[in-house]
């Protein structure tokens, strides 16, 4: 899972790039399952994929926090017929990655607690 939230922050840095460079782009769709074989999800290491999915977040962090409200308001085409905002790519980022990171927390206190006789 840490593997994929890193992946997807890279995914989501290059859609907004593609908002802010082009005029209406299409957002090509993420194929996961294939990610997740291209890049090892099962042999990947957590910890090296939460430095990497931090390190993305940072830049993108970095892009947004530069946008004017125009560049917040340009869109893309995701399946290239439904618009997106970069407002609203962002709302969608943000969801992904809290259900994602919370995922990922509870598998961590699972593994703390120990399990009732």
């Amino acid at each position: 899972m840490t593997a994929h939230l890193a992946d997807m922050e890279t995914v989501w840095g290059e859609r907004i790039r593609r908002i802010l460079e082009k005029e209406n782009p299409d957002l090509p769709n993420a194929d996961e399952d294939q990610m997740a074989v291209d890049n090892a999800y099962d042999t990947s290491i957590p910890d090296e994929n939460l430095k990497r999915f931090r390190r993305e977040s940072a830049i993108l962090m970095g892009t947004l926090r530069t946008l004017s409200e125009r560049e917040w308001a340009r869109t893309g085409l995701i399946r290239a017929f439904l618009p997106m905002t970069v407002e609203r790519l962002v709302i969608h980022i943000t969801g992904h990655d809290g259900n994602h990171t919370a995922q990922v927390t509870d598998c961590l206190f699972d593994d703390l607690v120990e399990p009732e006789s």
